[in-house]
């Protein structure tokens, strides 16, 4: 292979002392999917705000970040116990109140 003459440029150092941010897996879209949706803020807000409801998918995201104890919804896809605290307290029971109003 003929070398193409271009410099090799090496990583920078702020490159390597920046930590990597977790990109987002299922979890995260499948939390950014319901936060988007009327439905889901509507339950969540009766489900886990007491006093003044957090509105519209802003306000869902400020509360299920809350609840799974996490900075962001990307953390779902890293952070075991994060997701183990959105499966049983966000997925599972939303799940099953969706399948209790006919919704699935």
């Amino acid at each position: 292979k003929l070398d193409d003459e271009l410099p090799v440029q090496p990583p920078s150092v702020k490159d390597s002392l920046t930590p990597e941010t977790p990109k987002g897996g299922a979890l995260a879209k499948l939390a950014g999917m319901w936060c988007a949706d009327a439905t889901f803020q509507s339950w969540i807000n009766q489900t886990y705000v007491h006093g003044e409801p957090m509105r519209g998918e802003d306000g869902a995201a400020r509360c299920l970040r809350s609840v799974c104890d996490i900075d962001s919804r990307a953390e779902l896809d890293h952070n075991t116990h994060a997701s183990g605290l959105f499966n049983s307290m966000i997925r599972g029971p939303y799940m099953k109140w969706r399948a209790s109003k006919g919704l699935l």
